[in-house]
């Protein structure tokens, strides 16, 4: 059911662990924030609460590049060739955001909220994309009922300049803050 304010709920009811969905959006000056609150009816057992999205490896093989900024950050560019020994290539707890950036300069920043993060090569699979993987901080084991899991994601036009700025400031925060800590 969608409210005039942005706000989508359902009920989602699979394997009879029926768990109520209240969804967010939001427009920001260059993109959407959406909000998630999951609250299941029941105790349930799971392995984890996923979000699942692919990026097709025609257009990133070879030609993107991909950054994740957490404590420190990482970075490289899409595989252009399959390592099936070393599919996974992001695997980050808590980051504060990816940047996908194309050849062209043009990327996506995608902000992260309550949500751990990884990304893999599917053509491990013989599937023709990227996969990429966030799953709510801490939602494994036993989600308790009525208790509800929040977790938010920002999709936000940007560039690869101002990705890479946003890098270096983390980076010399994170600095920054470990020398404070080793002086005490």
């Amino acid at each position: 059911v969608k409210r005039a304010d942005g706000v989508y709920t359902a009920v989602l009811d699979g394997g009879g662990a029926r768990t109520a969905l209240r969804l967010t959006t939001r427009t920001l000056p260059t993109g959407l924030r959406l909000e998630y609150e999951l609250t299941p009816e029941r105790d349930v057992e799971v392995e984890n609460v996923l979000m699942h999205g692919t990026l097709p490896a025609a257009l990133h093989a070879g030609h993107s590049r991909w950054l994740v900024v957490a404590d420190g950050s990482l970075g490289g560019d899409f595989p252009a060739r399959l390592d099936a020994a070393h599919y996974i290539f992001v695997d980050r707890p808590a980051p504060r955001f990816l940047g996908i950036v194309t050849a062209g300069g043009q990327a996506l920043r995608i902000n992260v909220e309550g949500l751990d993060m990884a990304m893999q090569d599917d053509r491990k699979f013989e599937a023709p994309d990227f996969a990429l993987h966030l799953m709510a901080s801490g939602a494994a084991g036993t989600l308790k009922a009525g208790v509800p899991i929040r977790f938010a994601v920002e999709l936000l036009a940007d560039t690869g300049a101002n990705l890479d700025a946003a890098e270096r400031a983390a980076t010399n925060a994170n600095t920054a803050t470990l020398t404070s800590r080793a002086a005490l």
